[in-house]
């Protein structure tokens, strides 16, 4: 049975609500909503390296992120990069695993 990006980032978050704390989950939640919003809700198993590459190239060089009462439309620091870089490879790790 096919298992969608969505419902992947569900089951993620049941099996590892008690490892992170509140402020991690929120971000990683965020991050992995960033990444169904740039290529789709689709399969995971049809979600390729390519895909990924596109992802994070698109994040490097043409994401603005848009915080509340803010006029600061920075690209991302590196440090937020690479900690959706960690949520990432934590995600597709557990995808692997399951």
């Amino acid at each position: 049975m096919p298992i969608f990006l969505s419902k992947a980032i569900d089951a993620y978050f049941v099996d590892f609500k008690a490892q992170y704390t509140l402020s991690t989950a929120t971000a990683y939640r965020i991050y992995l909503h960033r990444l169904i919003n740039f290529i789709g809700d689709q399969r995971v198993d049809q979600i390729t390296h390519a895909d990924l590459s596109r992802f994070i190239l698109w994040l490097c060089t043409e994401y603005h992120p848009t915080l509340l009462n803010s006029t600061d439309h920075s690209p991302l620091s590196t440090y937020n990069l690479d900690y959706q870089w960690k949520c990432l490879r934590s995600f597709f790790r557990w995808i692997e695993q399951s």
